[in-house]
């Protein structure tokens, strides 16, 4: 059963006023309750409401479920509203972390057993603890003119954790520019090439053939993946000298290059050395990490083969030393 955090009482119903939340999140809840099912509970961090199942003193990851649940809202004469807050939100894994937000109209108390609609979409990944995402999504029309309307932020873990931290949260009347779309299932493409050096696959290619590996599993032999730059995470020249991004064919699929070297398998010196839109051919082994997220083995095991079409040779990546710093 969920258990509520001691001091989490939401504040009581007040009368519309056009404006039906506004909490900082900065040194409590406010109307919101602190409920969980298993795991880590929301806490109050850094003036925001965070979730994660992660503890840095341990190292240790705890499977989670948690919802921070407003009380009733009621919306009976609005004609338009909307959600909108601040976050952060880092080192998500598909299949491992959900990171949601919800509304209904009919709240049965436990919020594990409540029927909700997602209205989530897309919610960007950070790549550090200082600079803010924006959430704002319009109430759907079937919850407007109602009485008992309750929203809730979700946040669960299994084996990997991610960390969410959301502040200004507001519930107005009006209507917004939404930050996301609600994900449809991506398109993948027809799968062409073989891999190698001449014929790479493309990206289509490479997520079906790493997918069908299994959990952890790396090819056998380095391959050859070419695409486009969808998205940089991160770039590092102080240290290690890899780079963290996404390629795709078309923007409808990626497959995630991780810790990857520069031109010629050498190391990332500077952050303008890879663009978003540049066409690259990826060499290296690649691994269906926790059996569902296709991606390169990492530690500088494989690099930029091609660049806009430039070649610099490169020697074949070696694979990782055991213990090797990421």
């Amino acid at each position: 059963m969920p258990y509520e955090q001691p001091g989490d009482t939401p504040k009581g119903d007040e009368p519309s006023t056009g404006t039906y939340l506004d909490e900082s999140f900065s040194a409590d809840f406010g109307k919101f309750t602190n409920v969980t099912i298993k795991g880590n509970a929301w806490a109050i961090d850094f003036k925001t409401a965070k979730a994660t199942g992660y503890d840095n003193n341990s190292k240790q990851t705890t499977e989670s479920e948690a919802y921070l649940v407003s009380s009733p809202i009621d919306l009976s004469k609005s004609t338009a509203a909307y959600l909108q807050f601040e976050y952060i939100l880092r080192y998500v894994k598909k299949g491992q972390t959900e990171n949601k937000v919800l509304i209904t109209d009919d709240y049965t108390g436990d919020p594990s057993s409540t029927k909700w609609t997602d209205i989530t979409g897309n919610m960007t990944e950070g790549t550090d603890w200082t600079t803010f995402s924006t959430f704002k999504k319009n109430i759907p029309t079937a919850f407007l003119g109602k009485n008992n309307v309750v929203v809730a932020l979700m946040y669960s873990c299994t084996t990997t954790s991610s960390t969410i931290e959301i502040k200004d949260l507001i519930m107005k009347d009006g209507t917004v520019e939404e930050s996301g779309e609600n994900p449809d299932t991506p398109e993948t493409g027809e799968a062409k090439g073989s891999g190698t050096e001449t014929d790479p696959y493309n990206v289509a290619a490479a997520l079906k053939v790493v997918s069908a590996l299994g959990a952890d599993e790396q090819t056998p032999n380095i391959i050859y993946v070419e695409g486009k730059v969808k998205k940089i995470k991160q770039i590092e020249t102080e240290t290690y000298g890899n780079a963290n991004y996404y390629i795709t064919d078309d923007g409808n699929n990626e497959i995630y290059i991780f810790q990857s070297y520069y031109l010629g398998n050498r190391k990332f010196t500077a952050n303008d050395k890879l663009e978003v839109g540049d066409k690259v051919i990826i060499c290296g082994k690649f691994v269906n990490y926790k059996g569902d997220t296709p991606e390169t083995v990492g530690k500088g095991s494989s690099y930029i083969y091609s660049l806009n079409g430039k070649t610099e040779g490169g020697t074949t990546p070696d694979p990782p030393a055991t213990g090797e710093a990421v």
